[in-house]
């Protein structure tokens, strides 16, 4: 009441955490329901966050955090499952600490309220601890710092995983990145930095990798921008990708990364890397490992053999920058808790370790299996026209758009589903299974701003019927890939209830709007791990939560913003289409989930949509 009314104040805040702390002690804490004490201390987390900007001075800082430690404390002590978002309302405020350092009774006291919870802390979290170990000088003895700096064994293995993959295709994309920048010193210099340190300075390199070093010379003659000629440059280049290199399907780990190769590599560093559960080890690494041919990067296939006599599987990616990639799977984990999530681990700026998701196949490839799509719409005017040129003709596009549906039927995922489920029984537990992930993939997307949701990077589980997001580089781009927010075409719908699918939206947007507070340090953590260049998209997902902005307005904001072609004509398109929409200060969860459902949905907007997207399936 004291909170809704705006009269909390920190005394008010500490009574109540005395008296639970009290009852604790008196081995009288089951007077608590769970969810009670869930909310205290999430309250107390809040209001010492939101006391932060306006405390004035190091000390004044140095009480919040202290008080925010104790809370901490008291989640911990009591397991209420709020140990992540709660460690992270802290982590954000030690980011932008001012002092040189805590004071001692801070710092020893967060330290050990950290210490048996440290090992479970997310790597993002940890990497942003780790860039303010300055604050815990006095403290270098204390095991919570032993752990932030005993990178070794992780540091190790990070580099011997990223060894596993095409060593000489590595080689030539590194060389073809480095001749389209003969002119851009800054992108030059990042580029040879990465190729020094993932092919010719990894102490762990096995043979593959060895045969490379007759082009070492050469290249490093040419690694200082400015110690060459671009002629030089071009030519030394261009010798290299000229050169024959084998086209393989497989390497063997053995030639690739020696390291890997012992038996029952009993390692915590190595189990926490690939997402083992407590007591599970490494028995072996498989010896053969595959590559996908048809993919520009070529992904390798890494299988292990674990103690408790399973096998796991994961990729590992490399020749692309990988950051965004697991702050998106972070934030997915943040806006929608319990939804399903795959692990990646970042091994390197552009290489990481993705979890094979077994027993999935891609929404295109289920829809496939029904109707040979491509002849449908190969013969279409729509798909052989530029997409830029879609919006110069909006009437014309909408009757393509309309044709491409009535040739395209809208049944074929769910016919799809139905063939790949056993009984009526498993069909319908599917499909609720279908519903619930979809609702929290729309709201991610939304939310995030995930771009390039075509058919290729949707997967469903043939097991259980969910459907999982992959391949979220194209995160935080609010419009500038596509239009719709999120992917909610015919064939998803025709496998969802419509009604209950804009409940499960309204509901979660209003959870996430009372637990806004809560959340958003940990996203704000999220966004400064993905560096300075993301930080102006904060305000959107901020805005989206708070429910101070809808779906639509800030697509608007984003195309205003960019130097997109047409961009006017699309900014006006959108003010059509929600032309009832008026501006307010806050909007309703009614109005919020209306505003993204419109915009996934009308046929106006998915005219105009890229023919890559396919918006008629």
């Amino acid at each position: 009441m004291r909170r809704d009314l705006k009269s909390l104040n920190k005394d008010h805040i500490e009574s109540a955490m005395q008296e639970i702390e009290y009852k604790i002690r008196d081995n009288n804490n089951n007077i608590y329901d769970n969810k009670v004490l869930q909310s205290v201390c999430t309250l107390a987390l809040t209001f010492y966050d939101q006391l932060w900007e306006t405390a004035e001075g190091t000390s004044e800082r140095n009480d919040l955090l202290h008080s925010m430690s104790k809370t901490l404390g008291l989640v911990v002590s009591l397991g209420l499952g709020l140990e992540h978002l709660s460690t992270d309302v802290i982590v954000n405020r030690l980011e932008v600490f001012s002092g040189d350092e805590l004071e001692d009774e801070v710092a020893e006291n967060l330290l050990d309220i950290l210490q048996p919870i440290i090992k479970n802390v997310n790597t993002i979290s940890l990497d942003i601890l780790k860039t303010r170990l300055d604050l815990f000088k006095k403290h270098e003895d204390h095991e919570t710092v032993r752990y932030l700096k005993r990178d070794e064994s992780t540091l190790k293995y990070k580099m011997c995983l990223n060894l596993v993959g095409d060593a000489g295709h590595l080689l030539l994309q590194y060389c073809s990145k480095a001749l389209k920048v003969l002119h851009d010193k800054t992108q030059w210099t990042n580029i040879f930095a990465e190729l020094k340190e993932n092919i010719f300075e990894n102490p762990y390199a096995g043979t593959d990798y060895i045969v490379l070093e007759k082009y070492k010379d050469d290249l490093y003659d040419i690694a200082v921008f400015d110690s060459t000629d671009k002629e030089t440059k071009k030519r030394i280049l261009s010798s290299i990708l000229s050169q024959p290199m084998e086209t393989r399907s497989s390497v063997s780990l053995s030639h690739v990364c020696p390291a890997l190769c012992g038996k029952e590599i009993a390692d915590e560093s190595l189990n926490k890397l690939l997402g083992l559960k407590s007591g599970v080890s490494v028995f072996k690494f498989e010896e053969k490992v595959p590559l996908f041919v048809d993919s520009i990067r070529r992904p390798a296939v890494l299988c292990v053999r674990l103690s408790d006599g399973s096998s796991r599987r994961y990729i590992v990616k490399r020749g692309e920058r990988t950051r965004t990639h697991c702050a998106a799977v972070r934030l997915l984990a943040i806006v929608q808790p319990g939804s399903t999530v795959y692990n990646v681990t970042q091994l390197s700026e552009d290489s990481a370790l993705i979890q094979y998701l077994e027993h999935h196949e891609r929404f295109r490839t289920l829809i496939f299996e029904k109707n040979p799509i491509d002849a449908a719409v190969d013969t279409m005017t729509r798909a052989r026209s530029k997409d830029s040129n879609l919006i110069l003709s909006p009437a014309v596009s909408l009757r393509h758009f309309q044709a491409l549906c009535q040739r395209v039927p809208a049944y074929m995922l769910r016919s799809a589903i139905e063939d790949h489920s056993a009984c009526v029984q498993d069909f319908i537990n599917k499909k609720k299974n279908f519903l619930e992930a979809i609702s929290s993939m729309t709201m991610f997307s939304y939310l995030c701003g995930v771009g390039d949701r075509h058919l290729e990077n949707i997967m469903y589980n043939l097991q259980d019927g969910r459907a999982l997001p992959v391949d979220l580089d194209a995160i935080l781009k609010y419009g500038a890939n596509e239009l719709p927010p999120a992917r909610l075409t015919r064939n998803i719908l025709a496998v969802c209830d419509t009604q209950i699918l804009e409940s499960r939206l309204q509901s979660t947007t209003l959870s996430l709007r009372e637990s806004s507070k809560h959340i958003l340090p940990s996203i704000t953590v999220v966004f400064k791990w993905m560096r300075e260049n993301y930080m102006e998209k904060l305000p959107y997902i901020t805005s989206l939560i708070e429910g101070t902005s809808l779906s639509h307005l800030v697509t608007i904001d984003v195309i205003s913003k960019s130097d997109q072609q047409y961009k006017e004509k699309y900014v006006q398109l959108l003010k059509d289409v929600f032309a009832d929409f008026d501006e307010k200060d806050i909007y309703t969860v009614e109005e919020q989930v209306s505003s993204l459902l419109r915009q996934c949905t009308e046929p106006r907007i998915l005219s105009v949509t890229r023919s890559g997207w396919e918006p008629w399936i």
